[in-house]
């Protein structure tokens, strides 16, 4: 309550003494007026202070007792007794004002001091350097967390709040939290620390050291306990680095058969590691002094660490000596040992290594490098005479080799390189590679050069032209590779060329006498066409036309005369019947010798007559597929493709034993393909032409296609099916010579 309403609580108070007052003085005497007194008595309740309660209390028993006087009414003795009541009604009352503002002021103070005890106590638990959390000790819960175990653990506060240690704690260390927590929980433990691992929220890993203690009392029924939480991570890290770093000490001892001494010079003590003990093939029980170290030193090397020892002991004179040593169990030893005393002069120490090993490999490379110094003399002369060999090859050889630098300056060449290019080895060794090629195989020569130098390719060979001294070009197969130092570093380029000039020459008389072959063959071709062309016309124009006639004769003759003989009558039947058939076979074959269709309306129309025929002929389905096939198509391509398709079909009719055939014929602004598949049992086409020669209508179909400069190709696999491709094109396409300089 605050000074102003305790002042006006005081004022109404002393009104309202002061109006009981005049009440009194009105009053007659025996009325116990001033018993309400109390009432402003007890308004002081509300002013802080025992003062106000006394002032109060005070005055009231004063103007109890003057009113007493200056009431109206005779002064009798339940007036006084009256009175007396009141004063001790007002000073019963007056104490228990006093007394509970005590109580109050006393309460207030105590909950000030547990509010600041509140604020020490939240400030310490949240700022505190540790972590430090409430947890429900039967859910594992945690009820409230500071900052520091949050920051710990990498949640916030409300992650914490919604979540177990359980959920938390690294699975390793989980069974033994639970069981210090369930020992806590039965009285077993008062309380338990153990180190654990936390799983942060990113994954890693955090070391603590928790303290539990409960926060119930002993009896009572487990409810929570407190967690402090110390993050050890660092430590723990720090511990496994020096584990780690020991476990290498020692690794690095055995592994390199090192080890450590010292001896302390005032105590008169020598301490030795575990790899000293195992150098000297004793046990852990064996305790050291430097008289039995250096008894454990051959004969010839004992003066020598003796005194050795001594002086670092005694003037600090540092030692390092390679001594041969002999175990405990007999075993000859070489050993490595350095020492020197310390600063303060109280101890001298060292390290201790074995290197038997090393001087076994120094004797072994000792031995090794006589023995290779006597194969390197021997290597040299051999060496000596190979190169004397190959000198002699190289110069003799009836191939050309040659030798340049990567600029391709000639290093060296021989006899028969100079000769091919008509040069004197003087003179290549003035020039360069390049300008020896003829120039459109340059760029081609350049750019092997500079594979086989990158590493792409280990050589290259390739034919080419040199220009000669005297200008004529002469063509060479040249093989070429890179020469390496010992570090693999290009050095020279090596080339090793032949004269082909004559070869050349070979394969283009080849190529003309093969131009020349397919040409008759395509003549020849033509010529038959026309022969069946002829006799295709003689037979329809001349023959056939006869047949008819003499068919028609014979089915006309009718009897003279009703007595005619019917013994004659069906023989003429029968003969015009057969000139009838004759004439039909006569047709078929002028249309396959030269199907007139294919001359008069296309490849097209002829195709689809074929393929129509065949269809009715053999029984077998057959589709017909064109596309882009060009108006202007020569005769002679025409009758080309039709013959691949007519000798295809009858193919797939006799061999393939198919379900379904299918014709594509298909133009391009190029040429005309042609393609038959079929899907029957099909055949090894590798099998079928390595024990012999192909078959020869597939022969006279790849010749009558060549001879048109076009391409025809089978394609065939047992149980497969089959594929005929014919493709030729629209122009006649003759036949380039390649005239070479020189050739």
């Amino acid at each position: 309550m605050n000074t102003s309403s305790g002042g006006w609580i005081i004022a109404a108070a002393a009104a309202a003494a002061a109006a009981i007052f005049t009440l009194d003085l009105l009053m007659p005497l025996g009325y116990a007026v001033p018993m309400l007194y109390v009432l402003p008595l007890v308004a002081t309740w509300f002013v802080p202070g025992w003062r106000s309660t006394a002032v109060i209390t005070g005055s009231a028993l004063v103007l109890t007792w003057v009113g007493t006087v200056y009431s109206p009414g005779e002064f009798a003795p339940d007036v006084m007794a009256n009175r007396a009541m009141a004063t001790a009604l007002l000073l019963v009352v007056a104490w228990q004002v006093i007394h509970q503002k005590r109580l109050r002021r006393q309460r207030d103070s105590a909950h000030e001091t547990l509010r600041r005890a509140e604020v020490r106590y939240r400030a310490i638990f949240q700022e505190a350097g540790v972590g430090v959390a409430q947890v429900d000790s039967r859910t594992g819960q945690f009820l409230e967390v500071n900052r520091k175990y949050c920051e710990i653990v990498g949640l916030t506060e409300d992650e914490m709040l919604a979540t177990t240690f359980m959920s938390i704690t690294h699975p390793d260390d989980l069974a033994e939290d639970l069981g210090s927590m369930e020992r806590m929980r039965s009285g077993d433990l008062s309380a338990f620390i153990m180190e654990k691992r936390y799983i942060k929220k990113d994954g890693s890993i955090v070391w603590v050291i928790l303290n539990a203690a409960p926060l119930w009392r002993a009896g009572e029924r487990p409810s929570r306990h407190i967690a402090v939480v110390q993050d050890i991570t660092e430590r723990k890290q720090a511990e496994e680095s020096l584990r780690k770093a020991q476990n290498l000490l020692q690794e690095t001892e055995s592994i390199g058969h090192v080890g450590g001494w010292e001896f302390d010079i005032d105590r008169r003590k020598q301490t030795w590691t575990d790899e000293v003990y195992r150098i000297h093939e004793v046990s852990r029980d064996f305790e050291p002094t430097v008289d039995k170290g250096i008894a454990f030193y051959a004969p010839e090397s004992k003066p020598i660490i003796e005194r050795a020892v001594q002086r670092a002991i005694e003037v600090g004179e540092p030692f390092d000596v390679e001594l041969e040593f002999i175990t405990a169990k007999g075993n000859r030893r070489w050993v490595h040992a350095i020492g020197k005393r310390d600063v303060e002069g109280r101890r001298v120490h060292g390290f201790f290594q074995d290197i038997t090993e090393r001087k076994q490999m120094e004797e072994a490379l000792r031995r090794l490098n006589e023995a290779l110094e006597q194969r390197v003399a021997e290597r040299t002369a051999a060496l000596r005479e190979t190169e004397e060999r190959f000198r002699g090859i190289f110069e003799h050889a009836a191939e050309g080799i040659a030798v340049t630098d990567l600029e391709g300056r000639f290093v060296q060449c021989n006899a028969a390189y100079a000769a091919i290019v008509g040069h004197t080895e003087s003179e290549l060794r003035a020039m360069q590679l390049q300008s020896l090629i003829y120039p459109d195989d340059r760029p081609h020569n350049m750019q092997l050069v500079r594979q086989v130098m990158s590493g792409q390719v280990a050589s290259f060979g390739v034919e080419n032209r040199y220009i000669t001294k005297s200008g004529a070009p002469v063509w060479v197969y040249k093989h070429g590779s890179i020469l390496r130092d010992d570090q693999g570093t290009p050095t020279h380029l090596m080339v090793l060329a032949t004269d082909i000039t004559q070869r050349k020459r070979d394969e283009e008389e080849l190529r003309r006498q093969r131009a020349r072959l397919e040409e008759l063959a395509a003549k020849l071709l033509t010529a038959q066409e026309d022969e069946r062309r002829r006799i295709a016309r003689e037979l329809h124009d001349d023959l056939t036309q006869r047949m008819a006639a003499l068919a028609i004769d014979l089915q006309s003759i009718r009897p003279p005369t009703p007595g005619f003989e019917a013994s004659l009558a069906a023989p003429l039947h029968r003969a015009g019947k057969m000139a009838e058939q004759l004439t039909t076979d006569l047709q078929r074959l002028a249309h396959q010798l030269h199907p007139s269709l294919l001359e008069h309306a296309g490849l097209e129309a002829a195709v689809q007559e074929l393929v129509e025929e065949y269809e009715a002929r053999a029984g077998l389905k057959t589709e017909v597929l064109v596309r882009n096939l060009p108006a202007a198509l020569s005769l002679d391509r025409a009758t080309c493709l039709y013959r691949v398709l007519q000798e295809s079909l009858q193919n797939v009719r006799k061999h393939a034993n198919a379900t379904h055939v299918l014709v594509q014929l298909l133009g391009t602004t190029r040429g005309v393909g042609l393609c038959i598949y079929d899907d029957g049992r099909g055949f090894n086409l590798a099998q079928e032409t390595s024990g012999g020669p192909k078959g020869l209508g597939l022969i006279s179909l790849e010749e009558r296609v060549g001879a048109l400069h076009g391409t025809f190709r089978v394609k065939s696999e047992r149980g497969e099916g089959t594929e005929v491709h014919a493709w030729v094109p629209l122009e006649p396409q003759k036949v380039s010579e390649e005239v070479r300089a020189g050739i």
